[in-house]
């Protein structure tokens, strides 16, 4: 055990590991220099993220694709496969599928409801095929 001074509040505090720099994450957060100390794998931040879009994220693409869905009176809570009932959010056990692959294409008929098994099913036959053409 060691004790600190917060460069935030500027309390005393005691920590075991010797990488800690602020007594809680409030004040870790209110000194917002830490972010651009973050450096190689660590730096998740924007452009930096693995499941960044060029600013949009993961629930605007979704909300998108399940309005185009609505306006074509497609079913939002069963799989088109194999008939599985679910909800479409975040959460939820259904997914949208783009036929060709392509997120930005959210035509009407290039989407499909299916439930995560069947996806991954799908994106599954992919890697197999990908992995026996390497194999070759």
């Amino acid at each position: 055990m060691e004790f600190k001074v917060c460069p935030t509040c500027k309390k005393e505090y005691k920590t075991r590991k010797s990488i800690q720099k602020y007594c809680s994450y409030t004040c870790r957060n209110k000194n917002l220099d830490w972010k651009k100390n973050l450096k190689g794998k660590h730096n998740h931040l924007g452009d930096n993220n693995p499941k960044w879009r060029g600013g949009k994220s993961i629930g605007y693409q979704l909300r998108i694709c399940r309005n185009i869905l609505i306006k074509n009176n497609r079913d939002l809570t069963h799989c088109e496969r194999c008939g599985v009932n679910g909800s479409l959010d975040i959460l939820g056990k259904l997914n949208i599928h783009h036929k060709d692959r392509n997120r930005n294409n959210n035509i009407n008929p290039n989407m499909e409801v299916i439930c995560s098994s069947c996806h991954r099913f799908e994106h599954m036959k992919e890697w197999r095929d990908s992995y026996e053409n390497i194999r070759r």
